[in-house]
């Protein structure tokens, strides 16, 4: 039922049927709130990607036709078909659909992470376990023309949300080497009372403590992006805000955030933190912790952001419980997989958040509630 081709490059033709597969996809999932981060981004230098087509009316089944036995056939042309010279000819086979797009990109050190993307009128027919059928195991000679190409040795993707039918796939697909490799939380904190003016967002219990400020100084700017290198492996968010946390000439934390809007949710636009980093020599890093969210909270609700949204990696306590005790509640977990070029172990455990998670975004559960309108 379904056809795959590996491109470094797409024909005119291709990148028509892609561009409306996506629109028709981000029309979609608007609508239902499923997020699919840098699927329409530009191709970073040496992407690779996977086009796969659907044949049939609609993408929806292969157009076969049965022959009548001989005995059977010859008495109906006797009997009720008309001369073939009358016959109307017969309709032409539906072209194929363009039914789901993979890219992979390198990350370096012999990783590669990938985006996935169903067409929506054609999600849930099984179109991403015929992939996997077609494909084989990981590095196998059905992703010769992908991950091999990249020289990588491990495919990263993140599902996003829990969703039964992406939990199947995930777990049937264990022995092509698929395991889970880090979850992270999306945490939400609604800022309308503050935006409207009916409560002001908690205070901290620190009432002493030195208050967030944007920096004043090329050496507080200088210091908080050594907070961020040291707690991550990329640079500062080139965009947004910065707030930091000044102690004795130096800076005891930081955090960058985009006022937005950026997302949408539930209570309306949102803006989101990027990033929030504490000295290790700072003397009380949850109050300082709680001095960043709530000071960047403040400065979207200044600007009419009726919600902030912070991703956190499911293992950081700290961070989670000073999100908590700022307002933040926990909305969605993802969960990355990754493939290896070997099989995954038979008794490879999971979580039950683990279970609830998909493999692909394509097929994963909401986002962020969102309201139609």
């Amino acid at each position: 039922m379904i056809e795959h081709g590996w491109r470094t490059d797409l024909s005119a033709r291709e990148a028509a049927e892609l561009a409306s597969l996506l629109a028709e996809a981000a029309r979609e999932d608007e609508e239902t709130g499923y997020l699919q981060a840098g699927i329409t981004e530009p191709l970073p230098p040496g992407t690779t990607q996977l086009l796969v087509w659907m044949s049939g009316e609609g993408g929806r089944g292969r157009w076969m036709s049965t022959p009548a036995s001989a005995a059977s056939a010859s008495a109906t042309a006797a009997a009720a078909v008309p001369p073939p010279a009358l016959a109307p000819p017969p309709a032409p086979a539906p072209a194929p659909v363009l039914a789901a797009y993979l890219r992979i990109e390198p990350a370096g050190s012999g990783q590669a992470v990938a985006r996935y993307v169903v067409r929506p009128a054609l999600r849930s027919l099984g179109v991403t376990t015929l992939l996997l059928e077609e494909l084989g195991p990981f590095g196998g000679p059905g992703w010769a023309g992908g991950v091999s190409a990249l020289d990588a040795a491990q495919l990263r993707i993140w599902a996003q949300g829990g969703h039964p039918a992406a939990a199947r796939v995930a777990r049937r697909f264990r022995r092509l080497g698929v395991e889970v490799n880090d979850r992270r939380w999306w945490l939400l904190a609604d800022l309308r009372a503050a935006v409207d003016g009916d409560r002001p967002l908690p205070r901290p219990a620190d009432g002493a403590a030195t208050p967030a400020r944007p920096p004043a100084t090329d050496r507080e700017r200088a210091r908080a992006a050594d907070l961020w290198q040291a707690s991550a492996t990329s640079s500062p968010p080139s965009g947004g805000e910065l707030l930091v946390v000044p102690t004795d000439g130096e800076v005891a934390g930081a955090i960058w955030f985009d006022p937005g809007p950026v997302e949408r949710t539930e209570y309306g636009t949102a803006g989101r933190i990027e990033g929030l980093a504490v000295a290790g020599a700072a003397a009380r890093p949850g109050t300082v912790r709680g001095q960043l969210l709530r000071a960047a909270m403040e400065r979207m609700a200044g600007r009419h952001r009726m919600a902030a949204v912070i991703v956190v990696p499911a293992a950081e306590s700290p961070l989670v419980t000073s999100a908590r005790l700022a307002g933040f509640e926990h909305r969605r977990t993802d969960v990355e997989y990754m493939f290896a070029d070997r099989p995954a172990a038979p008794g490879i455990s999971t979580t039950a958040a683990g279970e609830q998670a998909g493999l692909c975004s394509a097929l994963a559960g909401p986002a962020l509630p969102r309201p139609k309108t």
